[in-house]
């Protein structure tokens, strides 16, 4: 997942270093980033307040900040939360977004509120890790994800338009998710891991089946195919 994170977020640089300038008077000037965008300014606000907070604690940041008045992008986007690139991404003009989301993913016909849906996902997981939070069982409640080709290759239930019921906000969907923003090598390794602590566990608790266990975290038993799709 930092992998990941480390990667949206170097996309990201580049591209606006490229269009307007390396300084945080650049990141945070709202003619960068589309005008019309609802949310631009308390995105905007947000990321004053992330630099202020976090940026105090960055001996890179207070570095530049003394020596040369100003913050390479650089070195400030590496403070920023995952979220925060992800809105500043999101309150992009359309040519800049469309730059970024082409080089994030694998797919390059994915379009925008695709990549934004897994990003949602990809978010909320990554913060349930980090702070120790619950993956059992693991649903996100606001948003999920496009069917994709992969969803096919599973035997998976869907209503009656065509939606599928699983895979979609779930632990198996932030699976999918991760496939189109990782390398092949990475991905088949993630997916080896995956199986391997789903089999030490089941190894060690008698008190539920590993059959159940994967029908709670919503996954297929066959989810490792996954990484040869």
């Amino acid at each position: 997942m930092f992998e990941i994170e480390q990667k949206v977020k170097t996309v990201f640089t580049n591209n606006f270093c490229k269009r307007y300038g390396h300084k945080d008077i650049d990141l945070i000037n709202p003619n960068n980033y589309d005008l019309n965008s609802k949310f631009l300014y308390p995105c905007i606000s947000k990321l004053n307040n992330q630099i202020a907070w976090y940026g105090k604690e960055s001996s890179a940041i207070i570095y530049y900040k003394n020596k040369y008045s100003f913050i390479p992008v650089w070195v400030l986007i590496k403070v920023l939360t995952f979220g925060m690139v992800r809105d500043l991404i999101l309150n992009s003009d359309s040519a800049a977004k469309g730059v970024v989301v082409k080089k994030i993913v694998n797919d390059r016909n994915l379009n925008v509120n695709e990549v934004k849906n897994m990003l949602e996902i990809l978010i909320n997981i990554r913060n349930c890790c980090c702070h120790d939070d619950k993956l059992y069982g693991f649903i996100h409640r606001k948003v999920h994800i496009m069917n994709t080709p992969y969803h096919q290759h599973f035997d998976l239930l869907k209503n009656e338009s065509g939606e599928y019921l699983q895979g979609k906000k779930d632990l198996f969907a932030v699976l999918i998710c991760i496939k189109y923003f990782a390398d092949k090598d990475s991905y088949s390794n993630f997916i080896d891991n995956i199986s391997k602590l789903i089999d030490e566990y089941s190894s060690k608790i008698k008190s539920i089946t590993k059959q159940e266990f994967m029908k709670y975290m919503f996954l297929p038993e066959n989810f490792e195919k996954l990484k040869d799709l």
